[in-house]
């Protein structure tokens, strides 16, 4: 109870409110859950969370041993999983029956894909091929991090690190750090397979926090656009008043004069078209200006100082935020 009380504290009524006390709520266990998938021809292929599939990740090798002798196939095995966790949320996938699911997921399954994280190195050696657990360090803003001696996956994050918002080959990853390391010759043999596994460990265990997996390249805006343009979703939303969402699937913060700008933002404008429509909307009484004291702008000159140095900031936010095409 301590542990949801300290969960629910962290979201919103609204959330409370839909999760918990909606009328139309009917808690199932999984294998209850699993039956019905079966009468609708339909089965489960694994969970959204990848690393909450991977046991080695959970709990002690015993654990896993007493679990194996316990259950007879996945389903059963994740049921009990629930029960060891005390797990009552899910983010089941579902597929067609008809579907043949692998579940020998090993490193090879790594070069296919595409990999970004938003990290950074904190520390560095001064000697870049002799580094300790201790004097390098690649973090996240909220705190999440990773600490490894291993020189090749040293720089497949300083890579990542770099080219944050873009998502890169892995294929590419590996070659690159593989050419930049310093390895002895019998080393070259294995360091790609060492490699792959290492990704796929770093993955599992931060359940793709710390780095990001996709199927699919993302093409990121490179160079100013003269007409910037935010993806269409973003700018209904924005328009709506609802929560926006980025390219990358994720909720955006966004302040009230972004619902301003946000829709105006469809190739069709530039910059000063954008500032000259915000004045007008100003004008207007349709936008308000205020000060940190919350007294209102009224001088134009004043308003078009401020929206002049605010739309550039806004449209560099945007990138950041994976909200422009």
């Amino acid at each position: 109870m301590r542990e949801q009380h300290a969960m629910l504290q962290q979201h919103s009524d609204a959330y409370v409110f839909h999760e918990h006390l909606e009328e139309h709520n009917e808690p199932l266990r999984f294998l209850d859950f699993s039956k019905r998938l079966d009468a609708h021809r339909l089965q489960f292929p694994g969970e959204a969370d990848f690393g909450s599939m991977v046991a080695s990740m959970s709990w002690p090798p015993d654990v896993q041993k007493r679990l194996d002798r316990m259950t007879r196939n996945l389903l059963e095995q994740e049921q009990y999983m629930d029960f060891v966790r005390n797990r009552a949320f899910r983010q089941s996938l579902i597929c067609h029956a008809s579907r043949a699911p692998s579940y020998l997921i090993g490193g090879d399954r790594m070069s296919k894909l595409y990999a970004a994280s938003s990290g950074n190195v904190l520390t560095r050696s001064t000697d870049d091929t002799n580094r300790s657990n201790e004097e390098w360090r690649f973090a996240l803003a909220d705190g999440e991090s990773l600490c490894t001696a291993s020189r090749t996956t040293q720089l497949v994050f300083e890579h990542l690190g770099r080219v944050w918002l873009e998502r890169v080959a892995v294929e590419q990853l590996l070659d690159d750090a593989i050419e930049r390391a310093t390895l002895e010759v019998e080393e070259l043999t294995d360091a790609k397979k060492v490699l792959e596994v290492s990704i796929l460990n770093i993955y599992s265990s931060t359940s793709g926090r710390l780095i990001e997996l996709s199927a699919a390249s993302l093409d990121m805006v490179s160079v100013k656009s003269a007409r910037p343009i935010v993806n269409a979703l973003a700018r209904v939303l924005a328009k709506q008043g609802s929560p926006v969402v980025n390219r990358r699937h994720e909720v955006v913060e966004i302040a009230p004069v972004d619902r301003r700008i946000i829709p105006l933002l469809d190739g069709t404008r530039q910059e000063v078209d954008v500032l000259e429509e915000l004045i007008r909307q100003n004008n207007n009484l349709d936008l308000e200006l205020r000060n940190e004291d919350d007294t209102l702008i009224t001088d134009p000159e004043a308003i078009r100082e401020i929206l002049t140095r605010l739309i550039p900031a806004r449209l560099k936010t945007y990138k950041q935020s994976s909200l422009l095409d």
